[in-house]
C-alpha cells in the first residue's frame, strides 16, 4: 500500500495517540501499526507518494492482546514494549486498539470504586 492509497482509502482504526492500524486483507488479520508522526513528512509532498510505501513505516514488532487476555497480561505487554497503543486481537482478527492510558485509567477506577467500599 502506497502513501497516496492512504490517503484515498483512509485506516481502519484512528486512536486518541494518533495511530493507525491496517488491516492485511478481507479476513482482519493485523499487518502492523503505521504512527502518523512517520507519516507527517509525507503526507502533504505528492512528489513523495509513488516513492514512499506503507511498508516503509509499517511496525509489525508490536505485541498484540488478545480480547479475552487479563489486564494485567496486557500491562505486561505495554511495558515490555514500549508502545502507548497495541492492536487487540479477537479470534486472529484486529478489533480495536487498547491505549496503555486508557487502560491505566480503567483500572484506577476500579481501584477507587473497591478502596471506597
Amino acid at each position: 500500500m502506497s502513501a497516496a492509497s492512504l490517503t484515498r482509502e483512509g485506516a481502519a482504526a484512528l486512536d486518541a495517540k494518533d495511530e493507525l492500524a491496517f488491516l492485511r486483507d478481507a479476513f482482519a488479520l493485523p499487518e502492523g501499526v503505521v504512527y502518523l508522526d512517520d507519516l507527517r513528512p509525507y503526507l502533504f509532498d505528492a512528489a513523495l507518494y509513488p516513492i514512499i510505501t506503507i511498508g516503509s513505516v509499517l511496525h509489525t514488532e508490536l505485541p498484540t492482546i488478545d480480547a479475552r487476555e487479563t489486564a494485567l497480561s496486557a500491562i505486561q505487554k505495554f511495558e515490555s514494549s514500549g508502545a502507548w497503543s497495541l492492536p487487540v486481537i479477537e479470534d486472529g482478527r484486529f478489533v480495536g486498539m487498547m491505549s496503555k492510558s486508557t487502560l491505566f485509567d480503567r483500572y484506577r477506577r476500579e481501584l477507587i470504586v473497591h478502596t471506597s467500599e
